[in-house]
């Protein structure tokens, strides 16, 4: 294996050998006629989209350019310069979490299809920019990555800007391209079905990752964690969405993707998490976009655990089918805020937690909030109908109203606590912080 101290950049002479067998395979390419059959989803504005069948360049295109390269006397001098005196690039490729059998003749395929296919969307998406990234990329060792992820029900007026939720963490409204991308595949291909139409935001977490060009690194190289830390933050996210206003957003797919274009083989699989059977819904003001990005950058500053917890209930109980399970994720969440380990009646110790959180003249009303919510929830964890009614706010609700109120309170706290500096940045919520809302100044 190559020492770190040994990696060095793409030689000057690999260099215009491979520009050279790139340059004699255009022709090549272009001649190509496309007989890939590839089912094609493209936008057509309001989160709809159409499918259409056509015919692309697509895998029966590479093997044939691989076949035709055999015979290009470029492709044959730059393949043996390569095998001779940077082998890295012939043989095997890989990152911390993905690898795959690398030959030459598929560098030269992609960087000829990235010259041809990048060109509308990127029109400075020359060779030498690709060359250049290649040879960054072969100094480094390090790969920039992406996770996806589209949401599902999620309504905004399309932006252009990209919202920062978090370090390495944005939400942004996806490119009719990038649409196109994750809904189109090769329709010949076994196993492959329609993912989701109509997809217009995503999150996307970004990260770095060792890039491994001999299998042997697989086992030897510093372990990296930085996919799991990602998919982690995205998790976060999609938790803050949640506590900033009511409502349902759905992941679709998570799609790994790697920001480099030079090299073939280093994108991830689609990973498909459950979706609730929950019709999603989640409407965002473009007004709103601001506060958004405020709100979720204090809820990642606050180091508090049992915020962590509470926002993950309440997103899982936001995409809850049934009511009764919304009102106890929500209370999970409610009691990880408000109930400290001290001894005392449960029900009336959070529920003058959660008064103390409120001005003067709506502490009562909270108070009694809490209580009639608890009440609810102690019913239906022993056993309630599910058509029961109950009594709260003065009111004989059923289960789905119950849910929605159980739910904002949760919100609420959360929001009070992610918006209090002096509750934001504390390492718990023990007996002590709250008993110094009861009585100020002690």
């Amino acid at each position: 294996m190559t020492d770190v101290s040994e990696k060095r950049g793409l030689r000057r002479d690999v260099r215009a050998a491979i520009r050279l067998a790139v340059q004699s395979g255009l022709p090549i390419w272009d001649a190509i006629t496309p007989t890939d059959l590839w089912r094609v989803e493209r936008p057509t504005g309001n989160g709809g989209s159409e499918i259409l069948l056509e015919s692309r360049k697509g895998g029966k295109a590479f093997v044939e350019m691989s076949h035709a390269l055999e015979g290009q006397p470029e492709f044959v001098a730059a393949r043996s310069l390569v095998l001779e005196v940077q082998p890295e690039l012939s043989g095997w490729i890989g990152s911390a979490h993905h690898g795959r059998a690398l030959d030459f003749g598929n560098v030269v395929a992609h960087l000829i299809a990235r010259m041809q296919g990048a060109c509308d969307d990127r029109p400075g998406d020359t060779l030498d920019g690709l060359l250049d990234e290649l040879d960054t990329l072969l100094r480094t060792r390090s790969v920039g990555f992406s996770v996806v992820e589209p949401l599902q029900g999620v309504h905004v007026e399309p932006f252009s800007e990209e919202l920062a939720l978090g370090a390495g963490i944005v939400l942004r409204c996806l490119s009719d391209a990038e649409v196109e991308g994750f809904l189109s595949h090769d329709a010949t291909v076994e196993g492959m079905a329609p993912l989701f139409g109509g997809l217009l935001v995503a999150l996307e977490a970004r990260f770095e990752a060792p890039l491994l060009l001999d299998v042997r690194e697989m086992g030897t190289a510093p372990r990296s964690d930085a996919l799991a830390d990602a998919l982690g933050a995205l998790d976060s996210a999609l938790c803050a969405l949640h506590c900033f206003k009511a409502g349902s957003a759905g992941v679709v797919f998570q799609a790994i993707r790697s920001r480099q274009r030079a090299l073939p083989g280093l994108d991830g699989t689609r990973l498909l998490p459950p979706l609730s059977s929950l019709a999603t819904h989640y409407t965002l003001e473009h007004a709103e976009l601001d506060d958004l990005e405020r709100f979720a950058q204090h809820f990642f500053a606050s180091q508090l655990p049992e915020l962590r917890l509470a926002a993950s209930r309440l997103r899982d109980a936001e995409l809850r089918p049934w009511p009764r399970d919304a009102i106890v994720d929500a209370f999970v969440g409610i009691e990880a805020l408000l109930n400290p380990s001290g001894a005392g009646e449960l029900s009336f110790r959070i529920a003058m937690n959660y008064a103390t959180l409120g001005l003067d003249d709506d502490s009562y009303t909270r108070y009694r909030r809490l209580r009639d919510l608890y009440k609810v929830r102690s019913k239906i964890v022993h056993g309630a109908k599910e058509a029961d009614k109950y009594l709260v706010d003065g009111a004989y609700l059923a289960q789905g109203e119950i849910a929605s109120k159980a739910k904002a309170v949760l919100r609420d706290v959360i929001k009070h606590i992610v918006g209090s500096p002096d509750l934001k940045d504390l390492n718990s919520l023990d007996d002590e912080v709250w008993e110094a809302r009861y009585f100020p100044g002690t």
